[in-house]
């Protein structure tokens, strides 16, 4: 009776969390798939723990202040089986934490997000899911922080002196990932005593403990020897004031917060659309030549995206598929785009304001909002920017937006039925995608290390000469060794998994005119 009563529980678990366990099976076996790309292979050494910790210890005092992902990197990447697990582990995550954050609990709202995080802009998907280093340094922390933020603001725990120990751990060690992460923390910190000062609820010595720490992790992060020595080497922006730096990284922000992603702002105009619909019932000219307004980039960036690829054609030209048009960013070298994006997003914001009538709902969505800003308005000072660095403020900016989406139908009495089987449908053909792909990439993989180990040990070839394929990759962060340095990494990585054992030998890159077939170096 017992054991039928367990596999009953673990029947309807299985039924309540079917998608989370979709989702992590489907990262773990493209993980399982991915190859060491870039910076991985200078990674790939069999080392203690302490020799982690002291690699990390010299890195910060040095070039970085990124010690805690440094200590995971030097481990996971040569045990990157258990790096697959975690990166499945932080994804799922990470999806459970938005669901939560923003009640997105209908079938719905969870397929739409897990469409989201998959379609997200490719070199995002490349440098946060696809890459070990970047995993470890983007996506954990922002597992972590969303877990933290679902712990504090969702599940309504307090500070107490039980937990105490545990949250100022997390603060600190996840302050030391990367650094505007750390910025993120601390302010996640200041919004949540200010939720406690306007809810009118108790403030203790925890609260204050928490704070202290999270301004000394911020400091030790903006003030590590190391991280002062890398933005010695962008002198030339170091010596603008703070406003030259704002002024310098705004089209960085615009591009990396809206335009950089299709999928995100396409959803974003949805909000707004309603607004204007509804604000303006009865002035139809001024209506329509908004919405069109408003409209106009997705619309156009659709229309040259499908001019310019022709993504069915077969699986070559959909791994170098983009969900982007980097070629439409004209629009930021003009001024009147800069102004284009201020007013969209203060009207994107004016429209949630419009549509959540729920002050407590309006109020909690208005500090996700601001916490998801804080990491890209964190980089408004920093001269290094990326598609990884916003990957947190996309993952927020996406969780609102469906969320206020989600409520445009609930007000509409719309059950949306027929969008859950299209959207299921999407679902499983991306997840299909991405598994060939990613087998693909394996497969590609494995025959180039085969045929740099026959080359080796050629006689009609020169020892001190190898010659590899490449593949045309966007999804996959760079995993073709153009640079000399990642050249030196490769052979290093080459050497420390014995499928060489001299360094002195030159990599000639060869072109790959076709996917299908010729993967092999023919003599």
């Amino acid at each position: 009776m017992k054991k039928k009563c367990n596999v009953k529980k673990i029947k309807q678990f299985i039924k309540n969390n079917k998608i989370y366990i979709i989702l992590f099976l489907f990262i773990y076996c493209i993980s399982c798939c991915l190859p060491l790309t870039g910076d991985d292979w200078g990674n790939y050494q069999n080392i203690s723990l302490y020799d982690s910790f002291r690699r990390a210890y010299l890195g910060y005092m040095s070039h970085e202040s990124r010690w805690v992902s440094r200590v995971l990197i030097t481990q996971l990447v040569y045990h990157k089986w258990l790096w697959n697990i975690l990166n499945a582990f932080c994804f799922t995550s990470i999806f459970w934490s938005i669901i939560k954050l923003f009640d997105l609990q209908n079938k719905f709202s969870k397929m739409l997000f897990a469409i989201s995080m998959v379609i997200i802009p490719c070199a995002m998907f490349a440098q946060v899911y696809a890459w070990v280093v970047g995993s470890i340094t983007y996506l954990f922390p922002v597992a972590i922080i969303l877990l933290y933020m679902t712990y504090l603001f969702k599940l309504g725990k307090i500070i107490t002196r039980k937990n105490l120990l545990f949250i100022i751990l997390t603060n600190f060690l996840t302050s030391f990932f990367v650094d505007h992460m750390a910025v993120v923390l601390f302010f996640i910190n200041l919004i949540y005593f200010v939720f406690l000062k306007i809810n009118k609820e108790k403030i203790t010595v925890y609260n204050y403990i928490v704070i202290l720490v999270s301004i000394l992790s911020i400091t030790g992060v903006l003030f590590a020897p190391g991280n002062l020595n890398r933005l010695a080497t962008n002198s030339e922006f170091e010596s603008l004031s703070i406003i030259g730096k704002i002024l310098f990284n705004i089209p960085n922000l615009i591009n990396y917060t809206f335009y950089a992603n299709l999928v995100l702002l396409f959803l974003m105009t949805i909000p707004i659309n309603y607004f204007f619909i509804n604000i303006l019932k009865r002035n139809y000219g001024i209506k329509y030549i908004l919405t069109t307004v408003f409209n106009i980039i997705p619309i156009y960036t659709i229309i040259k995206l499908s001019y310019q690829y022709n993504i069915f054609s077969n699986l070559e030209s959909a791994i170098s598929f983009d969900f982007y048009f980097e070629e439409a960013n004209f629009i930021l070298n003009h001024n009147i785009g800069y102004i284009f994006y201020i007013i969209f997003a203060l009207t994107y914001f004016i429209s949630l304001l419009y549509i959540i009538k729920d002050k407590k709902k309006k109020n909690n969505y208005i500090i996700l909002l601001l916490i998801g800003l804080s990491a890209n308005g964190a980089m408004l000072i920093s001269p290094i920017w990326g598609y990884r660095t916003a990957f947190f403020t996309t993952i927020i900016l996406y969780g609102l937006t469906i969320a206020i989406i989600n409520h445009i139908m609930n007000e509409l009495k719309y059950c949306g039925k027929d969008l859950n089987l299209i959207l299921k449908v999407i679902l499983i053909s991306l997840i299909l995608f991405y598994s060939a792909c990613f087998v693909l990439i394996a497969r590609f993989d494995q025959n180039r290390i085969s045929n740099i180990s026959l080359q080796y040990k050629s006689k009609n070839v020169s020892p001190n000469n190898i010659y590899l394929k490449i593949l045309p990759l966007k999804i996959v962060h760079n995993y073709n060794m153009y640079w000399e340095f990642h050249q030196e990494t490769y052979k290093d990585y080459l050497f420390h998994a014995g499928i060489i054992n001299d360094v002195n030998i030159n990599i000639n890159i060869l072109p790959l005119q076709s996917i299908k077939g010729i993967y092999m170096y023919e003599e």
